[in-house]
C-alpha cells in the first residue's frame, strides 16, 4: 500500500496543510496567480490639472507676447517669474495628494510625499529671482546668491528623492548588464556638454558661458538619474505610467532649460520661465494618474514580477554619439575626406549591430513573453495539484524502501487521525492489521522489480483511536522516476462501503426473520463441500431436511406474528442442538436445513433423533404453550453429487417420514425414490383422469338400526383407469394432497354428489334420501372462500343446504384458524357438519363445543370389539351419551355383522353403516335399490288396503 522513495529537492521544501511536501513538479513556481489587468478609473479633469493647464498656457502666451512686442524687457520677466511659482504650488499640491493615497505602497508614497519639498525650494528661488528682476533696473537676470542656494538645494534633494526610490531585488548576473547599460547612457551623456565646452572654451573663446555650462552638466546628470530609475525602478512601488509622466516632466523643463540658450533664442526669454510650467504639467498629470491606480497595479505578495527583457535606452546613446560623431568628423573635414568615409562607415557598422542586437532583443522578449505564459499555466496547474493534494479525501504516500514516510497529503491526517508532525518518522507498515501485513507486503513486492508496475489490494489500517479503517490501495512503482524515486500509493477510506456490502452480502445470503444462512448460502456451502468431498473421500456429507408439520394451520388459527415468533424459537433450537461448525439455514417458509461435513450415517442419525426431541417440547409464542413436531429426510453424498440432487433426495426423505406419520425422520433409500417417482406419476395421471372424466362417485348407504332402513348415501371417489386398473382413494387421495390436486378433486366430487342428490329427489317415485355425505380434505377448508363456492354449487345444482352433510376429521378442525371459520360458514348456511372418525384423532369435548357440529361418525374400531369385549362397548356407550347430550345424530361405521348391529343398537345407536348394510354401490345400483323399496312399497300398500 505505502510508497518507498524520496521526492528530490529543487528550490527547498515547503509545508502543505501541516505535512512536509518537498518541492518537485508540484512547486515549479510559488507566486500566485497573475491576476488581470486592473481596471484603472478614466481620466477626469480636476482642478488641479486645470490650473496647471492654465499655468503653462499662460506662460507660453506671455511668452509669445513679450517677443512680439516693445514691452520693456524689465516688465516681461517680472510677469514671467511670478507665473512659474504659482504652477510650482499647484505641481507640490498634486504631489501631495497623491503621497497621501493609501492604497500606495510607502516607498511610493515617500516618493510623491517628498517631490513637494523639492517644487517648493525651486519656487522659493523662482520667486527670489523675479524679485531680483524687479530690483534690477539695469536687465540683469542672473540669479543671486539666495536663488542660487534654493536651485541646488532643490537640485540635491531631487536627486536624493529619485535616488532614495527602490529598484527592486535583481539576480546578480543581471547587474552586470544594468552597469553597462548605466554606463553606456552616462557617457553619451556627458559627451554632448564636454564636446561644447571644449568648442567653446577653447575655439569660440567664450569664457562667460563656463557658468552655463556647469548648470547643464548638473541638469544633465539629474537627467540621467532620472532616466536610470525610470528604467530600473520596479511598477510594484510606483504606477509606472505615472513613473514615465513624472521622468517626462523632469526630461522636459531640462531639455528647454538647456536647448533655449545653446540656440541663441531671443534674450527676453528664460529658458526656466518655459520649462518649468511645461514640467509641472507633466508632473501634475504623472500624479493624477498614480491617484487613479493607486492599488490597481501593484501585484499580489510573492508574486513574480518580470523586468522588461531588454530597455532601447543604451541604444539610444549608441545612436546620440554617432550622430555627435558625424557632426564633429563634419565641421573639421569635408564630406569626402577619408576620415569622413570611415566615421560614416563606422555609423553605419554600429547601426547594424544595434538593428541585429535589437532584433534579438526582441526576439528574447517575446520567449520571454510566452514563458511568462507557460509559467503562469504551470502556476494554474500547481494550484489544481495544490488543491486536489490538500483537499482530496484520498491519501496520497511516499515512502522509501525502508518503509519511511517521505511525502503524505493532509489526508491522511482526516482517514487515519495522526498529527502532521507524527508522520514523517512514521511507518505506515506498523499500521495494517496483523493478518493482512503479509498479503501487503506480497502485493508491494510483486511490483518492487516492474518499474511503473501498478497493484491494487485492500487492508485494514489502524486510526489513532484504536479502530481499524478499510482502505482500497493502488500502489505504483515509481522507483525509476527521477522526481519521485519511490512506490507511490493512493489509499481510498472504504470503511463504510465495506460495510454496506457486508450488510447486503449478509441480507442476500441470510433469512431476515431467523438469521439464519438462506437457500442460496446453503446451496453454495453444500456445493463446497461436495467439492471436498472428492478430494477428501474420509470426510462424509449429509444433508438434514426439517419440515415443520401443520406450521400453516398454526399460522392460520393465531396469526403470522404467532407463526414468525415460533420460526425463531425453533431457529435457536437448531444452532444449539446442531454441533458448532455445522451449517443451520432457513430455506423458506417452515423448511429448514442442516448441511453435516464430517459426520458418519449414525452421527446424522443421532442428531436427527435429537433434533425431534428438541421440537417435542412447547415452543412459547403468540401468548401459548405450542406443541410442534418436525418431519426430517436425510440424504448423504455421493461422488459426483451436485447440491441440488442432494437436496431433492433430503426432500423425498422428508416427504416419506410426513407419510410414515410425520414427527419422524427418515434416511433416503432408492426405494423412495422409486416411490417419489411413483408419486409423481400419479399425480401427472390424476390431474389427466380429472380432466378426462376417468373419475367416478360411488354411494354408501347409511341407514337406521334397528330395520336398516336407507336413510342418506355417503359419496365416495373411485379410479378406474382406462385400462381397466382401479386405484384406491388410499394411494391417490394422499398424492392429491401434496400437490394441490385435492381443491379440484373435491370440488369436482361436490357438484357432482350434489347433482346426483337432486337427481334421486325428483324421480317420480321420490326418494328416502335426506341427505348426501361428502368428505372435504384440511386442504380445502384452509382454501380462501371455500363455503361461498358450496353455496355457489348449491344454487347450481338447486340443492337445498340441508340436504348435503360435509364430512371433516378431528384433525382438520382442531387447530381452528381458517378451517373452523369456514365450517361456521357451512353452518350458517344451512350445511349439516359431521365429524368423521370420531375418537381416534385430537378428539376432545373443547372440539365439539368450538366446532359447529351435528353428527358424530363413530370409527369402525371402535365397533369392531363391541360384541366381545365390555371395554369396547363401555367406549361406544360413552360416545353415544356424549352424542345424545350434546344432541348430535351418532352413526357408527364399520358395521359387518347382524350381531354388532343388534349390540348398536341395545346402546342407543340409530343410524349405521358398513358392509353388512351395504358397500359402496355406483349410480345404477343405488337406482336399482331406490327402485326395489319403491316396489316394496307399493306392495305393502297393496296388501294394508286388501
Amino acid at each position: 500500500m505505502w510508497t518507498h522513495g524520496t521526492l528530490p529537492r529543487t528550490a527547498g521544501n515547503q509545508t502543505t496543510g501541516g505535512l512536509p511536501v518537498t518541492d518537485g513538479v508540484a512547486n515549479v513556481h510559488r507566486g500566485t496567480e497573475v491576476p488581470a489587468r486592473p481596471t484603472i478609473p478614466r481620466f477626469r479633469p480636476t482642478p488641479l490639472l486645470a490650473g496647471s493647464l492654465l499655468s503653462l498656457v499662460v506662460a507660453f502666451g506671455w511668452a509669445a507676447f513679450a517677443v512680439s512686442t516693445d514691452v520693456e524687457r524689465h516688465v516681461t520677466s517680472v510677469v514671467a517669474w511670478l507665473i512659474v511659482p504659482f504652477a510650482m504650488l499647484l505641481t507640490a499640491e498634486a504631489c501631495r495628494r497623491a503621497g497621501r493615497s493609501p492604497r500606495l505602497p510607502a516607498p511610493g508614497r515617500a516618493l510623491w510625499s517628498r517631490l513637494p519639498v523639492t517644487l517648493l525650494l525651486f519656487a522659493a528661488g523662482m520667486t527670489a529671482n523675479a524679485a531680483e528682476v524687479w530690483a534690477d533696473h539695469n536687465g540683469n537676470r542672473e540669479p543671486g546668491w539666495f536663488s542660487m542656494a534654493c536651485y541646488a538645494v532643490g537640485a540635491l534633494h531631487l536627486v536624493w528623492t529619485l535616488l532614495r526610490v527602490p529598484t527592486g531585488n535583481r539576480p546578480r548576473r543581471q547587474l552586470l548588464t544594468l552597469g553597462l547599460d548605466i554606463g553606456a547612457v552616462v557617457i553619451a551623456a556627458a559627451l554632448y556638454p564636454i564636446y561644447f565646452w571644449m568648442n567653446q572654451l577653447l575655439y569660440a573663446d567664450r569664457a562667460d558661458w563656463l557658468p552655463a555650462l556647469f548648470v547643464a552638466g548638473v541638469l544633465e546628470f539629474i537627467a540621467v538619474v532620472v532616466i536610470v530609475k525610470v528604467t530600473v525602478a520596479g511598477p510594484q512601488l510606483v504606477d509606472r505610467a505615472a513613473l514615465i509622466l513624472l521622468a517626462l516632466g523632469v526630461l522636459a523643463g531640462i531639455s528647454v532649460a538647456i536647448a533655449l540658450p545653446l540656440l541663441g533664442v531671443d534674450d527676453r526669454l528664460d529658458s526656466g520661465q518655459l520649462a518649468t510650467p511645461a514640467a509641472c504639467f507633466l508632473i501634475v498629470c504623472a500624479a493624477d494618474r498614480q491617484v487613479r491606480a493607486a492599488g490597481r497595479g501593484t501585484r499580489r505578495s510573492g508574486q513574480p514580477q518580470r523586468q522588461r527583457a531588454w530597455s532601447v535606452i543604451p541604444y539610444v546613446a549608441i545612436g546620440a554619439t554617432d550622430v555627435l560623431l558625424l557632426v564633429a568628423v563634419g565641421t573639421e573635414v569635408g564630406p569626402f575626406d577619408a576620415a569622413w568615409v570611415v566615421a560614416v562607415a563606422a555609423v553605419v557598422l554600429t547601426g547594424l549591430v544595434v538593428g541585429r542586437q535589437v532584433a534579438a532583443l526582441h526576439e528574447n522578449g517575446r520567449l520571454l513573453r510566452s514563458l511568462d505564459g507557460t509559467l503562469a499555466e504551470i502556476r494554474s496547474q500547481e494550484r489544481r495539484f495544490r488543491a486536489l493534494v490538500q483537499n482530496s479525501t484520498d491519501i496520497v504516500l511516499i515512502t522509501d524502501r525502508d518503509d519511511q514516510t517521505r511525502f503524505a497529503t493532509p489526508s491522511t491526517f482526516r482517514v487515519l487521525g495522526f498529527a502532521p508532525d507524527e508522520l514523517p518518522a512514521l511507518n505506515p507498515m506498523t499500521l495494517i492489521h496483523p493478518d493482512d501485513a503479509e498479503p501487503v507486503r506480497a502485493a508491494i513486492d510483486s511490483i518492487a522489480d516492474e518499474p511503473r508496475g501498478v497493484v491494487t489490494y485492500h487492508a485494514r489500517v489502524r486510526h489513532v483511536d484504536g479502530s481499524w479503517r478499510m482502505l482500497e490501495i493502488v500502489s505504483t512503482n515509481l522507483y525509476d522516476d527521477p522526481d519521485v524515486r519511490g512506490l507511490v500509493s493512493n489509499a481510498r477510506d472504504v470503511t463504510e462501503r465495506r460495510r454496506y456490502q457486508d450488510q447486503l452480502s449478509h441480507q442476500a445470503t441470510h433469512d431476515g426473520l431467523t438469521r439464519l444462512p438462506n437457500r442460496t448460502l446453503f446451496l453454495e456451502r453444500t456445493q463446497t463441500a461436495l467439492a471436498e468431498l472428492a478430494e477428501f473421500p474420509d470426510a462424509p456429507v449429509t444433508v438434514a431436511l426439517i419440515d415443520l408439520d401443520d406450521f400453516k394451520t398454526i399460522n392460520d388459527r393465531l396469526g403470522h406474528g404467532a407463526g414468525d415468533e415460533l420460526l425463531v424459537a425453533l431457529a435457536d433450537r437448531l444452532r444449539h442442538a446442531v454441533p458448532p461448525g455445522q451449517v443451520v439455514a432457513r430455506l423458506g417458509g417452515d423448511e429448514f436445513a442442516v448441511l453435516l461435513v464430517g459426520s458418519e450415517p449414525e452421527q446424522a442419525t443421532a442428531l436427527a433423533e435429537a433434533l425431534i426431541d428438541a421440537f417435542c417440547a412447547p415452543v412459547p409464542a403468540g401468548g401459548h404453550d405450542l406443541l410442534v413436531q418436525a418431519s426430517i429426510g436425510l440424504a448423504d453424498a455421493r461422488l459426483g453429487d451436485d447440491n441440488t440432487e442432494l437436496l431433492r433426495r433430503a426432500d423425498v426423505a422428508m416427504y416419506a417420514a410426513k407419510e410414515a406419520g410425520k414427527g419422524r425422520y427418515a434416511h433416503y433409500d432408492a426405494d423412495m425414490d422409486r416411490r417419489s417417482i411413483e408419486s409423481a406419476r400419479m399425480g401427472a395421471q390424476l390431474r389427466q383422469a380429472l380432466d378426462n372424466g376417468e373419475l367416478r362417485m360411488v354411494y354408501q348407504p347409511i341407514v337406521t338400526l334397528p330395520d336398516g332402513a336407507l336413510t342418506g348415501v355417503e359419496a365416495l371417489v373411485r379410479w378406474r383407469t382406462p385400462d381397466g386398473q382401479s386405484i384406491s382413494p388410499a394411494r391417490f387421495v394422499p398424492v392429491a394432497e401434496r400437490n394441490g390436486l385435492i381443491v379440484g378433486l373435491g370440488e369436482w366430487a361436490l357438484r357432482t354428489a350434489c347433482t346426483q342428490a337432486v337427481r334421486w329427489r325428483d324421480r317420480p317415485g321420490g326418494s328416502p334420501l335426506t341427505s348426501v355425505n361428502v368428505n372435504v380434505s384440511a386442504r380445502q377448508l384452509r382454501e380462501p372462500g371455500f363455503a361461498e363456492r358450496v353455496r355457489t354449487i348449491l344454487a347450481d345444482v338447486g340443492l337445498a343446504p340441508e340436504c348435503l352433510t360435509v364430512e371433516v376429521t378431528e384433525t382438520a378442525v382442531f387447530d381452528g384458524g381458517r378451517a373452523l371459520d369456514e365450517l361456521r360458514a357451512l353452518d350458517d348456511l344451512g350445511v349439516r357438519i359431521a365429524l368423521d372418525d370420531f375418537g381416534t384423532g385430537h378428539s376432545s369435548l373443547g372440539l365439539l363445543r368450538t366446532c359447529p357440529v351435528d353428527v358424530l361418525k363413530v370409527d369402525r374400531s371402535f365397533v369392531e370389539g363391541i360384541t366381545g369385549t365390555t371395554e369396547q362397548a363401555a367406549i361406544a356407550t360413552s360416545l353415544i351419551e356424549i352424542a345424545k347430550g350434546l344432541g348430535l345424530r351418532a352413526v357408527a361405521e364399520g358395521v359387518e355383522s347382524a350381531a354388532q348391529a343388534e349390540r348398536l343398537y341395545e346402546l342407543g345407536y340409530q343410524y349405521a353403516q358398513g358392509f353388512h348394510f351395504a358397500g359402496a354401490m355406483d349410480v345404477d345400483q343405488i337406482d336399482a335399490l331406490l327402485e326395489r323399496l319403491d316396489d316394496e312399497a307399493r306392495v305393502v300398500g297393496d296388501l294394508t288396503h286388501s
